[in-house]
């Protein structure tokens, strides 16, 4: 009997909460609208062992005719040094994406589409996907740094990773006075690179994941706020 009154409970609040949302919004024809604010990224990034060299800024640049509908919001690389090797980060804040990353590394950053073919994908307890590849000049690893949640590389894992984290109750009220949004389609598109000309592909990529951790500790806390 008990689990059937908190089931009928939970129910009527659930009713009643969608009812009062949809009698809100009707009223209220801005309900929900939240415009994302302007972000620019920080002039230097900490990263650990690491010497900052340079930075510079990514053009913003519109979205093309018959591709995704994303805007780079802001974009930044940084050039760091370590004992005689470079790292390349490479920023770009993406608003209303899909998060394909391989798609992005395409369209906005000019990876060869056969590159990205021979990526493997992986998995870190406690950060979530990144995306591995190479050629003969340059090892790179990517990932989508989420607003909520774990990082991704898929549009099925940030669409996951979406329903997972931000459909809550806890967002309706902020949603409906415009604080909030139910569905957060940002993400900080990240892509770390490191030359190979004296390095093993496993020495690289070693390399790559534990700068990738640094990097992912300090910005997952920093995400642009609405």
């Amino acid at each position: 009997m008990a689990k059937i009154q908190y089931r009928n409970n939970f129910l009527a609040f659930t009713c009643i909460g969608f009812c009062l949302a949809t009698v809100y919004s009707l009223i209220q024809p801005t309900v929900g609208s939240r415009q994302v604010s302007s972000f620019s990224f920080p002039s230097t990034v900490p990263l650990k062992s690491w010497q900052l060299v340079k930075t510079e800024s990514i053009s913003n640049r519109q979205p093309e005719k018959n591709k995704q509908k994303e805007l780079i919001a802001s974009g930044k690389s940084y050039l760091y040094s370590k004992d005689n090797l470079s790292l390349k980060v490479e920023m770009l804040y993406l608003v209303g994406t899909r998060a394909n990353v391989h798609s992005v590394l395409e369209n906005k950053i000019a990876i060869p589409a056969k590159l990205l073919k021979k990526a493997d994908t992986h998995k870190l307890e406690d950060i979530g996907f990144y995306t591995i590849f190479s050629d003969k000049n340059r090892a790179y690893l990517s990932s989508c740094i989420n607003p909520r949640g774990s990082t991704t590389v898929t549009q099925k894992q940030f669409s996951q990773n979406r329903y997972k984290h931000d459909l809550k109750y806890s967002l309706l009220l902020p949603w409906l006075f415009g604080q909030e949004t139910i569905r957060d389609r940002r993400c900080l598109l990240t892509n770390l690179s490191i030359p190979v000309e004296n390095l093993q592909p496993e020495i690289a990529y070693k390399i790559l994941q534990e700068a990738w951790q640094d990097w992912y500790l300090w910005w997952q806390p920093r995400f642009p706020s609405l």
